[in-house]
């Protein structure tokens, strides 16, 4: 696989809060979903073509800007932009209020720090666009971690369709619009345990994939 470039991320850990954003939520500063090379996502890593990753990003001073559906379907639109011009073959997203999940595989010519900056800029001018506003829109640093194999990309992805749930938003994550996955994901991944696919909520074709927009 070709290395793409080198890109530094944050230099120091994140501070975890009591109402983080993201991934990086404990007192011990643990992270919510154990990954390995987590000194490695802090310090900052390669960016390498055709890897998969897991990516959180956030919103300025946590401004939850993702309750509204327009404000998502700009990020949609910009994701499925990316994917549709091979960029990225995107497997993944949740939007929560004040931050982002992503899984994809990088497979364009752009490095991870310009395709994030591509995002981040077109979504940030829609969103401010539409509220008639100047306000900062993204917080500066992202958060990835390439996922290597022997990892579960499923269980990442079902983790972070929990998220809704765990934050306290919907009491089922089938009741959480906000989420989009690849169709060619096997629906069996996004069940909860004792609910049968025959009870899922309505799907519908969004996108180069499926998902739930109630």
């Amino acid at each position: 696989m070709e290395m793409v470039s080198m890109v530094r991320r944050d230099q120091n850990p994140p501070v975890a809060t009591s109402q983080p954003c993201g991934v990086f939520t404990t007192q011990q500063g643990q992270t919510r979903i154990p990954l390995k090379g987590q000194r490695e996502l802090r310090r900052g890593r390669f960016s390498q073509k055709n890897a998969f990753y897991f990516i959180t990003t956030c919103c300025y001073k946590k401004q939850k800007i993702f309750t509204e559906r327009e404000n998502v379907e700009f990020l949609d639109e910009a994701l499925q932009w990316l994917q549709g011009n091979g960029y990225i073959d995107l497997y993944f997203y949740i939007a929560m209020p004040d931050h982002v999940h992503l899984v994809f595989q990088l497979t364009g010519d752009k490095d991870l720090s310009q395709l994030m900056k591509s995002l981040k800029q077109y979504t940030g001018r829609r969103i401010r666009s539409r509220m008639g506003s100047d306000l900062r829109i993204w917080q500066a640093q992202y958060y990835e971690h390439r996922i290597r194999k022997g990892e579960d990309l499923k269980e990442i992805m079902r983790y972070c369709w929990y998220n809704p749930v765990r934050a306290g938003i919907v009491a089922d994550p089938r009741d959480y619009p906000f989420w989009w996955k690849n169709r060619s994901l096997p629906s069996s991944i996004f069940h909860p345990p004792s609910v049968g696919a025959a009870s899922q909520p309505r799907s519908t074709r969004y996108g180069g994939g499926e998902s739930v927009w109630s």
